[in-house]
């Protein structure tokens, strides 16, 4: 590891700490939340920061390279790893709950938190390139980030700390849509309200695919979903749809029955928008949406649960219900009948290609060529 790099990760971390909280402060929308919880966060995030500080001394000074010459075990790092960057999170979180910043809190995730979590694990390979067995020893009895996480024996361990990383993302991931869609976006939502929501949206797509999964978690992108296409995938995608199709007639007439509406009665709020949010949001469901929900969060549930099966119903279940505030009770209950499709299809092939071709006749259908011809 250069020094030039070590930098970088430094200059990273400052520089998202310092643009979150210039985000919160200038942020015009609010989280239902009394500014005193995020006062209780950062004054439990200073108590650990200063507890850290009375046994790491010195050693807070300088770069991510080690300067102690012995490893510090004692005090807070008996619980975790890196106390430290723990109490930079809840700090940081407390900043923007003090604010009431929902674009500040979703920045945390999708920028702050990733951040540190990268420095942390570029010290853990300095700490082992330098202290060698003291620290596997100290790694097979703390865990990285959370107390609580032990490990018994260094595969263990090693593997517990990419759990929590695996936690993390998922907390990421879906932390940020429902902040994004549920809490920032008011009911009857304008152009700029969505055009912001997206613009974040994509940005955190973007961090993930290009830093969170492969350098923090050190996994390939064929790790959610992004495996070789198949030309089979566009027949299977269409007829996929036609099934759905089928299946939405059908539940037209139930849903009638009870009182209630489906997707298609959301074309006249959705015609209200300008061409570039309609397709903003094409591009958002059929590509960020299926990375999200189908690759990212039943992969990384799956390693987490070990059951594929109950991690396909948590994405269902995300998926659906996260269209709720937006498109009310009736279209939810059609959502989740695209959802269950889509599910279905990545578990059968663990590929979001044939995910990408349904969401994407489904969407361009809805936000591009619906608005069109009415």
């Amino acid at each position: 590891m250069t020094k030039s790099n070590v930098d970088l990760t430094s200059l990273f971390m400052v520089l998202s700490f310092t643009i979150n909280i210039f985000i919160g402060f200038l942020d015009p929308t609010e989280i239902p939340v009394s500014k005193e919880v995020g006062v209780v966060f950062l004054i439990c995030g200073g108590l650990i920061f200063v507890y850290v500080l009375l046994y790491l001394r010195s050693g807070f000074f300088g770069e991510t390279e080690p300067k102690l010459d012995f490893l510090v075990t004692k005090g807070p790092y008996r619980f975790c790893r890196h106390p430290l960057y723990l109490s930079f999170i809840i700090m940081i979180l407390g900043i923007d709950l003090m604010f009431k910043s929902v674009i500040g809190v979703a920045f945390t995730l999708a920028l702050s938190i990733p951040s540190v979590v990268y420095r942390a694990r570029i010290e853990d390979a300095l700490l082992r390139k330098k202290f060698g067995e003291e620290w596997e020893n100290y790694a097979d009895r703390v865990g990285f980030l959370f107390p609580g996480c032990r490990g018994g024996g260094k595969m263990i361990s090693e593997e517990i700390s990419k759990r929590e990383i695996y936690a993390i993302g998922l907390l990421i991931v879906l932390g940020s849509e429902f902040l994004l869609r549920d809490v920032f976006l008011p009911e009857k939502a304008g152009n700029i309200h969505i055009g912001m929501a997206i613009i974040v949206e994509w940005l955190t797509l973007v961090m993930l695919l290009v830093f969170w999964i492969p350098k923090v978690e050190g996994n390939k992108l064929g790790s959610v979903g992004f495996g070789k296409f198949r030309w089979r995938y566009l027949w299977m995608g269409v007829l996929v749809y036609f099934i759905l199709l089928i299946v939405w007639a059908g539940s037209g007439f139930a849903l009638k029955a009870i009182g209630l509406e489906g997707l298609r009665s959301l074309q006249p709020m959705i015609r209200e928008y300008s061409f570039p949010i309609l397709f903003g949001l094409f591009l958002t469901g059929t590509f960020l949406e299926e990375i999200f929900y189908r690759g990212y969060t039943i992969e990384r549930l799956t390693s987490l649960l070990g059951r594929r099966w109950l991690a396909g119903i948590i994405s269902w279940a995300a998926f659906t219900f996260v269209h709720l505030k937006f498109f009310g009770l009736g279209p939810t209950l059609d959502v989740g009948v695209l959802s269950a499709g889509l599910v279905f299809l990545y578990l059968r092939e663990r590929s979001i290609w044939p995910c990408i071709i349904v969401h994407g006749i489904n969407d361009v259908i809805g936000f591009i060529i619906g608005p069109l011809l009415m």
